[in-house]
């Protein structure tokens, strides 16, 4: 069973609530960053996500373990997942952002105060984020489209009372 994301890994990690998303950027990527940290961050789409995600990858698990590859843990996949297809990008990119991109590898929750965190192979990259599939990422975008309505909703209800 792939695990889903320790909140608070160590004292080195830095947090990804604490990630500092620049606003005045026109780049796809802080955007799609700053949607997966409010997905980490609010308990109960997080809860949601996570459950849909340990649905649909852990089953797929098998077929890594035969290969004897360590497997990422779902939020990392996510992640991973999201800016591939948000940036169009393609696996040497991928690759190159989630080793060297400090937002990003914050995001993920691999980034360290030092610097020195954890680094993924492509081959790692490839295989991991294959496990994720169209049919999820879609049911995933419903469920925080479906909030960010809640939240609008509440916004328009006490502003005009």
């Amino acid at each position: 069973m792939r695990t889903i994301f320790e909140k608070n890994p160590d004292l080195l990690t830095v947090p990804i609530a604490d990630a500092v998303i620049p606003t005045n950027c026109r780049d796809e990527s802080p955007k799609l960053l700053a949607g997966l940290q409010f997905i980490f961050v609010n308990e109960e789409l997080n809860k949601q996500v996570f459950s849909i995600l340990s649905e649909r990858i852990n089953p797929k698990k098998e077929k890594l373990d035969k290969r004897g590859r360590k497997g990422m843990g779902l939020w990392e996949i996510l992640v991973l997942g999201v800016m591939r297809q948000g940036l169009n990008a393609n696996y040497d990119r991928l690759h190159y952002l989630a080793n060297v991109d400090r937002l990003m590898r914050t995001i993920m929750g691999i980034e360290t105060y030092s610097g020195k965190g954890r680094e993924y192979g492509l081959t790692t990259i490839k295989d991991n984020v294959g496990l994720l599939d169209q049919e999820t990422i879609d049911q995933i975008n419903d469920l925080v489209i479906a909030h960010g309505h809640k939240l609008l909703k509440k916004k328009r209800t006490k502003s005009y009372t």
